[in-house]
């Protein structure tokens, strides 16, 4: 169903039928949700190619329309070349001029001097120059004459091939709209042919379609023609440019002949010859400058590389002494908790031991001296053993606190360490968000257009709304003054059959005899059956003929008498017969155009339906598509998000290897969308972080080997 839908696409145009557009809006009513949304998106992508192919038209346009002009712009130089050329010509027919009434004088000069010797050669070698002078004139003339000519041709050739052009443009549209105009016709003729069954009532509609189908093609057909003529004027144009072309190089070779005469341009060539050679010798020495400069600044770069490679070696060794000292930190804490504990265990012994000392020697006063002095002395050395722990571990009590000032001091120089490393960090972080920022604003005009795209299909949802509203109200209307048209018709006819009984009544009672009447039964039947031709079906020739010749039987004796009236009452009643039959053929129009009508309700009200699903559809798959579309950038978003963050991590801080780093950046560019420039920069830190690895293992290898080596000398 939705293959069919997305075939017939197109929305129906001016002069499809409203019972097409109910059939086309009964499709997208029977399609699901799902099935909707994908021709939404197919919709939505035609129209981003159409969007894209008009874009490649215009920039093939602006190409041929640059061509063109670069084609006049080299016309229009080579003109002015030849011109200079031309002026370069007389300005050298004027010096020969001058050279030869100078030769002129000189040689009257020469001619007074030798006393008018060789008179004739004189006067021969004059006629000689001033042949050549009219033969250098009448070149140029023919020349000139030559190039005006060229002009023209230029110029007309142009226009006609502007003209041309423009003509091509026209029937490319006039082409591309009975194009259109073809395929919504064909459309439609599919859907009005798969329902010519149930769709009888449209058959004329589909005859027109046809008639104007044909017509299409004709037009088409003088289309091709046109562009056929149009192809061929154009060739014919391309081969007056082209002997045009051979003219000029005709022309060139000419003037290269006239140019063998210049030769005061060659002093200046050789001059500009030498300011050449000594730019390039100044272009040499700046080379050699630049190329130093590279070589030291290489230089300097290789140094900055090593100072950042001892800084981070630094850096990790500061660390892991920040780890070590942590470490001891810890286990001095730990050492001092327990050092403490032991002191406040002590103290308490002490206290009770004195206790238990004072109670014993006040029970013990009546006892001898002797071991009560023994007693008091290993009391007192017992005192004595507790007093030296106890100042042992105020010892290293003290000890223990030193050692935490000194490692205190050592936390607090790695913790601004670490906070110039955060520094660091957050200014990487900073950047990167601005990326982010950038892409988020790139993701919002994305956005931004597709929404516009949305609300122009939207519009043009409404609008073919509105217009088969406008439609539909037409189609009521012009029903509505058929339905007038016909009942005033209908009620016309009445009056007019009302009318023709009253007289026929009025007939036949003036009719009838005083004298001898036959029976009255076969008229009153016949005006039975006058009354009842409404009701019945409308008889054939051969029965009304059988029904007049039974009449003509059964006359009264005032027929008899009076044959004429008789054959006047007959074609009365012939007449009326005749009446009576266009008065069916009318009630026949009048029963159809009623059918119709019902056909035309029924059609209305199921527009009219369509119309409020339609309406329904249309709010539904808006809230649908924003809601799909929330639900992908938030997914795209968290994806992206977790993703970037984890590829970040393992650039900024590999788990096993810095060469992991050099196959992240693949996926940071793609991610990211980073340029050449950018790309090549992250290739460079990489490179740098590999290279710093690889010299501080070095280093560990080089100090390690002289540590050993050191030692091996001591021993």
């Amino acid at each position: 169903m939705s293959a069919e839908l997305v075939r017939a696409s197109a929305p129906p145009s001016g002069t499809a039928t409203p019972r097409s557009k109910c059939s086309y809006i009964l499709q997208l009513d029977s399609l699901s949700r799902e099935d909707l949304i994908r021709f939404v998106k197919k919709q939505v992508e035609n129209v981003k190619l159409l969007k894209a192919e008009n874009a490649k038209l215009t920039e093939q346009y602006e190409l041929t329309s640059k061509a063109f002009q670069d084609a006049e712009e080299e016309w229009k130089k080579k003109l002015d070349e030849a011109k200079l050329e031309s002026i370069g010509n007389i300005e050298l027919i004027a010096t020969l001029r001058e050279m030869a009434n100078r030769e002129k004088l000189f040689e009257e000069t020469e001619e007074v001097q030798q006393s008018c010797a060789q008179p004739f050669s004189n006067i021969n070698e004059e006629e000689r120059l001033r042949n050549e002078l009219k033969e250098v004139n009448g070149t140029v003339e023919e020349q000139r004459k030559e190039m005006r000519a060229l002009k023209d041709l230029f110029k007309e050739q142009t226009e006609k091939l502007l003209k041309a052009e423009k003509r091509n443009e026209e029937l490319i549209c006039t082409v591309d709209e009975l194009r259109s105009s073809l395929d919504d016709t064909n459309v439609q003729l599919n859907v009005i042919k798969e329902r010519q069954n149930v769709e009888n009532v449209f058959s004329l509609e589909l005859d027109d379609y046809e008639k104007s189908l044909e017509k299409i093609q004709k037009e088409l057909k003088l289309t091709r023609e046109e562009c056929a003529s149009l192809t061929a004027e154009l060739e014919k144009a391309r081969n007056e440019g082209d002997e045009a072309r051979e003219e000029k190089q005709r022309l060139s070779n000419n003037l290269t002949k006239m140019k063998a005469a210049i030769v005061k341009l060659k002093a200046e060539l050789d001059e500009k010859k030498e300011q050449i050679n000594e730019l390039q010798a100044e272009k040499k020495r700046l080379d050699e400058n630049i190329e130093k400069l590279n070589d030291e600044r290489n230089e300097e770069k290789m140094e900055f590389s090593a100072a950042i490679g001892t800084a981070e070696e630094k850096i990790r060794q500061l660390e892991a002494g920040c780890s070590s000292l942590n470490r001891q930190l810890v286990s001095l804490r730990s050492q001092r908790e327990t050092l403490q504990r032991q002191y406040d265990d002590l103290a308490q012994e002490h206290s009770t031991f004195k206790t238990r000392a004072l109670y014993v020697l006040e029970q013990k006063k009546g006892d001898e001296s002797q071991p009560k002095k023994d007693e008091i002395e290993m009391l007192e050395q017992t005192i004595e053993q507790q007093k030296k722990t106890i100042e042992n571990l105020t010892q290293s009590h003290h000890m223990a606190h030193e050692e935490l000032c000194s490692n205190r001091e050592q936390l607090l120089a790695l913790s601004a360490q670490l906070q110039t490393v955060e520094h660091q960090l957050r200014s990487a972080n900073d950047a990167h968000k601005r990326s982010l920022s950038e892409q988020r604003t790139q993701y919002e005009s994305r956005l931004a257009a597709e929404t516009k795209l949305n609300s122009e299909l939207l519009a043009q949802i409404d609008a073919n709304f509105l217009a088969h509203s406008r439609e539909k109200g037409k189609i009521v209307e012009n029903a509505k003054k058929e339905r007038d048209a016909i009942s005033a018709e209908m009620e016309i006819l009445k009056r007019a059959l009302e009318d023709e009984t009253r007289r026929r009544k009025e007939a036949e009672r003036n009719r009838s005899p005083a004298n001898i009447v036959v029976p009255s039964r076969r008229k009153e039947g016949s005006l039975i059956e006058v009354n009842s031709s409404f009701l019945q079906r409308p008889q054939s020739a051969e029965e009304q003929h059988e029904g007049v010749d039974e009449d003509e039987t059964e006359r009264t004796l005032e027929d008899v008498l009076y044959g004429d009236e008789s054959n006047i009452a007959v074609s009365a009643t012939r007449e009326g017969w005749q009446s009576l039959e266009e008065v069916k053929n009318w009630e026949q129009i009048a029963i159809n155009a009623h059918r119709q009508l019902e056909h035309t309700r029924e059609l209305l009200n199921e527009s009219e339906e369509c119309n409020v699903r339609l309406s329904e559809q249309s709010k539904l798959l808006k809230e649908e598509i924003r809601r799909l579309e929330r639900n992908e950038q938030r997914g795209d978003h968290v994806a992206n998000s977790e993703y970037l963050k984890n590829v970040i991590l393992k650039f900024i801080a590999p788990e096993k290897v810095n060469c992991e780093r050099g196959q992240l950046i693949p996926v940071l560019a793609t991610m990211l969308r980073l340029s050449a420039d950018e790309i090549a920069l992250l290739n460079k830190i990489a490179q740098g972080w590999l290279s710093s690895s690889i010299l501080s293992a070095k280093r560990v290898l080089l100090t390690d080997g002289w540590i050993g080596a050191n030692s091996e000398m001591v021993h």
